[in-house]
């Protein structure tokens, strides 16, 4: 599909849409996680502030690490796409665009994954009367701890598959003979 959308618009361009088209559905895929996160139900309260139930599935959570995948896919394949080419300005711009992105999922891969870790460490879980039931420890792996797996999985991928086994002409060795 890749290659024939540049045998009709160009490598350079369809490596232009390829982070451009992966920021669009991060932001879509973000937006509606956060409309899906409306409807958590919580628990009891504590101290008149209501505690958050973790029996429920957090679809924001898979909403934001697919975001990043599609968003980090793109760029990885827009980077490889124009990282040996240097035919012309546009893709000479691109290639800049395409680190420029990798290292933006990069930086809020990490982000995200640090911050899902330590806003579900510390939680104040309060078991007295009338407050929440007891969190499920099934449901705290699928929402917390297979997130962060799945993000620091995403992380090296796209460490790997952007920078490692990528050649330039002036990598190469010469040999005087």
């Amino acid at each position: 599909m890749i290659n024939a959308a540049m045998r009709r618009f160009g490598r350079g361009r369809v490596a232009l849409a390829l982070p451009l088209v992966g920021l669009v559905v991060f932001w879509v895929l973000v937006i509606l996680g956060a409309y899906f996160e409306l409807t958590v139900q919580y628990g009891g309260t504590y101290y008149n502030h209501p505690v958050r139930q973790q029996n429920a599935f957090h679809v924001a959570t898979y909403l934001w690490l697919v975001g990043l995948g599609v968003l980090g896919l793109g760029s990885v394949t827009a980077r490889r796409l124009t990282h040996s080419g240097g035919e012309n300005r546009l893709e000479n711009a691109v290639r800049g665009f395409s680190l420029v992105s990798v290292f933006v999922t990069l930086i809020v891969a990490a982000i995200w994954g640090i911050s899902l870790f330590l806003s579900n460490f510390a939680r104040n879980w309060y078991y007295g009367p009338g407050s929440a039931p007891r969190p499920d420890e099934l449901m705290r792996v699928i929402n917390v701890y297979a997130p962060i797996v799945l993000d620091a999985a995403l992380i090296v991928f796209v460490i790997l598959w952007s920078f490692v086994g990528l050649k330039d002409d002036s990598d190469e060795e010469v040999q005087n003979d």
